[in-house]
């Protein structure tokens, strides 16, 4: 089975102000692609992943990597 690499992951803090409930979170991500598409379905089960705001894939190279932005819901 494939695995992901998390090479970053950056909380944006501001994303919270006004009362928001929801926190975003811009990872990267290296691994292959099978791999990628198997961390997006695990990502859409889960209950408090609200949405994918932005996703790339970019050939580097250590690999693919793939840059992601998620909302998370933190009620």
């Amino acid at each position: 089975e494939s695995e992901v690499e998390l090479v970053s992951a950056t909380p944006q803090v501001r994303s919270l102000q006004d009362g928001h409930e929801m926190l975003r979170i811009d990872a990267r991500i290296r691994g292959d692609f099978l791999a990628f598409n198997n961390l997006l379905n695990r990502l859409n089960e889960m209950r408090f992943v609200e949405s994918i705001d932005s996703l790339t894939i970019d050939v580097a190279n250590l690999g693919q990597e793939m840059s992601l932005s998620v909302w998370l819901a933190i009620q």
